[in-house]
């Protein structure tokens, strides 16, 4: 996006999001390893992707609830 000089809300919720996968696709497995390789001590088998629908929901839940206790700020 940077280097089309375009912010998420020029090309609208889908697209960034369809842009964030792709991303996503691309450089996540070169995080995964190397978290591994820094030796963390995590569940691999329950990695996933907090854009996902389900995982997208709880994610802005917890960021509401945490602006209406005045804990974060937008």
């Amino acid at each position: 996006m940077r280097e089309r000089k375009l912010t998420r809300h020029d090309v609208g919720r889908e697209k960034f999001v369809s842009e964030v996968c792709n991303w996503k696709n691309e450089y996540g497995g070169t995080i995964l390893k190397q978290l591994r390789c820094l030796g963390a001590s995590l569940d691999w088998s329950r990695e996933c992707f907090t854009m996902d629908e389900k995982r997208s929901k709880a994610v802005t839940e917890a960021f509401v609830r945490l602006y209406k206790e005045d804990l974060i700020y937008r």
